[in-house]
C-alpha cells in the first residue's frame, strides 16, 4: 500500500470541501460547510495498485498560511479548484500553481503532478468560465484538466484516480533518473580505480593531479592505457 498525499487548493467558496466530501463519503450537502483543516483518509485502489490516500483541504486565509505551505511541501499532488460560474477564482490559479513551484523551488517547465479542476459544471446556466478557457490554460501550464460536479457526483472520481496515476508515473521516473544517476556514479568511481591499479601496476611514468574530489587530471596519458581500463570496466 502507497501513502499518497492529495492537497486542494483555490478560492473560497469554489468546492473544495465539497469535492472531499463526494469522493470520500459520496454525499453532498447544499448547506455551506467551512475548509477541512483535518485531512480524509481513504483506502483506493486504480490499476491494481493501492493507495492509502491522504486528502486535505486547508482553509485559504493568512493565519493558515504557514501552515497551508508546510502541507503543500509534503504533498505528493495537488487539486486546484476554480468554479466555472466564478472568473475570479479562475484568474487565481496561476498564483496558486506559482506557490506550489515556488514552495518546491522547481522552474515552471518541471513537472509536478497537478489537476486544474472547474467545479460546478452542474450549473451551465450560471457558466463564465468557458471550457475551452479552463483547457487552454491547463494546456499552457501542463497539467490535467477537468470539469467536474461534486453536487451531481460528475467526474469527481476520475479526477482523483487520473492524479493518482501522474504521481506513480512521476515518482517511477524520479527514482529512475536517481538509479540512473547512481549507476553512472559509480562507473566513474570504479574507472578511477581500475586506472589507479593499471598505472601504478605497470609503473607507468605518469604525472597527475588530485583534486578535493579524489579525481585526477592525468598531464600525460597513454591511450592504450585508458582503452584497456574501459574494456576491464565493460
Amino acid at each position: 500500500m502507497t501513502e499518497t498525499k492529495i492537497m486542494l487548493l483555490g478560492c473560497n467558496n469554489v468546492g473544495k470541501t465539497s469535492i472531499v466530501t463526494r469522493f470520500v463519503c459520496n454525499k453532498f450537502t447544499k448547506v455551506y460547510e467551512p475548509t477541512l483543516d483535518e485531512p480524509e483518509i481513504i483506502s483506493v485502489t486504480v490499476d491494481g495498485d493501492i493507495y492509502l490516500l491522504e486528502l486535505l483541504d486547508v482553509a485559504n486565509c493568512e493565519e493558515l498560511s504557514a501552515y497551508r505551505e508546510h502541507n503543500i511541501h509534503i504533498s505528493d499532488g495537488f487539486i486546484v479548484v476554480y468554479s466555472i460560474t466564478n472568473s475570479s477564482s479562475f484568474y487565481q490559479v496561476t498564483h496558486f500553481i506559482e506557490t506550489i513551484y515556488r514552495i518546491f523551488d522547481k522552474e515552471s517547465s518541471e513537472r509536478i503532478p497537478m489537476v486544474l479542476c472547474g467545479n460546478k459544471c452542474d450549473m451551465e446556466c450560471n457558466r463564465i468560465v468557458t471550457t475551452k478557457e479552463g483547457r487552454k490554460l491547463a494546456e499552457e501550464l501542463n497539467i490535467l484538466f477537468y470539469e467536474v460536479s461534486a453536487k451531481n457526483n460528475i467526474n469527481i472520481k476520475e479526477v482523483v484516480n487520473d492524479l493518482l496515476r501522474e504521481v506513480n508515473k512521476h515518482k517511477n521516473d524520479v527514482n529512475t533518473t536517481k538509479l540512473h544517476c547512481d549507476t553512472n556514479k559509480y562507473k566513474n568511481k570504479s574507472l578511477n580505480n581500475i586506472i589507479f591499479y593499471i598505472l601504478f601496476k605497470r609503473k607507468s611514468s605518469i604525472t597527475f593531479k588530485t583534486n578535493m574530489s579524489g579525481r585526477f587530471k592525468c598531464e600525460q596519458f597513454n591511450k592504450s592505457t585508458i582503452y584497456q581500463a574501459n574494456c576491464i570496466l565493460y
